[in-house]
């Protein structure tokens, strides 16, 4: 089985690079740029964004699973730059998903910030209302991918992790901080249900080898958290000292783009599944 995985040296793809390497699979790793510490049979580097050039690529890999990670998540940036942010998350989306749409199975990474947070528990059938342009081209993007391959699998998740090199994730920042004994903020009014990378990566390669689910799925933790208790979490983890974690409220801070407050995600349909 060829699979080619978008993204393929984030926090994210590593991960479901390495662990359907372990399965007789070809993997193909698509990403900007070549990295040492990256594990991958086939490393392609290029800009997705260059349609040509993914394209080609496309038609040199011919894939049987696409599992498109490849996203901008820094959701300030996509408030900035917008095209940016549709032509990775809408245009890159049309030409992966309409790829031999008959016969090649697709999964796209989406996220819970595709609702408004004002309620939580939400389940694949509600109504998205996305509040700010990351999450709108997310959304659009899930739009694109089942309209052009009925094949296609929409995961929402909030995931946590580690990239290969040192990154801005929350769980990076908070143990770079706290290691060096630096306060920081824990929004005790913002509510997820995150999934470990790894975690996500064996779901999606179950989903791979299981062929038969189509359509919408969320992937989260069985219980949720606000974003001061996961810390809290993390300091006990990694024997930090937790008197560093501030409560603070997300109101009382103002960023470029509005943030949803709960998006955490109702996983009766994975438990099924």
């Amino acid at each position: 089985m060829r699979i080619l995985v978008t993204g393929s040296s984030g926090m994210l793809g590593k991960d479901i690079v390495e662990i359907l390497s372990n399965n007789n699979c070809s993997v193909y790793g698509f990403s900007r740029t070549v990295n040492s510490r990256f594990n991958c049979d086939h490393q392609v580097t290029g800009d997705l964004t260059n349609l040509k050039f993914l394209s080609s690529s496309l038609d040199y890999i011919n894939p049987d699973v696409i599992v498109h990670c490849a996203a901008i998540v820094n959701v300030d940036e996509c408030e900035t730059n917008k095209r940016v942010a549709e032509m990775l998350h809408c245009d890159v989306t049309k030409i992966l998903s309409r790829y031999k749409s008959g016969s090649t199975r697709f999964i796209y990474i989406s996220t819970d910030s595709v609702f408004d947070g004002q309620k939580g528990n939400y389940t694949e059938e509600e109504i998205a209302n996305p509040i700010n342009y990351y999450a709108k081209t997310k959304r659009d993007g899930e739009i694109i991918v089942l309209e052009n391959n009925s094949n296609a699998v929409v995961i929402r998740v909030n995931i946590y992790g580690f990239h290969l090199e040192s990154g801005k994730s929350l769980v990076e920042w908070a143990i770079d901080n706290l290691k060096h004994d630096k306060s920081i903020n824990g929004f005790t009014d913002v509510y997820f249900n995150p999934v470990y990378t790894k975690q996500l990566g064996e779901i999606v390669k179950d989903i791979i080898l299981s062929k038969y689910f189509k359509g919408i799925l969320n992937v989260a933790s069985k219980e949720y958290c606000s974003k001061y208790e996961f810390l809290l979490h993390i300091a006990k983890q990694f024997n930090f000292n937790n008197s560093l974690i501030k409560k603070k409220s997300v109101k009382k801070f103002k960023f470029l783009a509005q943030r949803p407050v709960n998006t955490t995600l109702n996983t009766n349909l994975l438990k099924r599944v």
